[in-house]
């Protein structure tokens, strides 16, 4: 996922999903004195935040473990 507006160009992913091992998600951490150099820094997205999204989670599971992100209804 990246940024759409035009004032805020960014070459990270604004959203980082880790599958490998615990399910992780971590969000870019904006810092205005960053330089193109530097390497992104991310943060943890607590569980308490998406725990409550039990079926949007399982859906997003399944996508990222599709060939083409794509799946049925079903």
């Amino acid at each position: 996922m990246y940024s759409t507006s035009g004032d805020d160009q960014t070459r990270h992913p604004l959203l980082r999903i880790t599958t490998l091992g615990e399910f992780a998600l971590e969000r870019l951490v904006r810092t205005s004195s960053r330089t193109e150099d530097d390497l992104p820094r991310y943060t943890r997205v607590k569980r308490s935040e998406w725990s409550n999204r039990g079926p949007a989670m399982a859906l997003l599971k399944v996508l990222l473990c599709r060939p083409n992100r794509r799946a049925s209804r079903e």
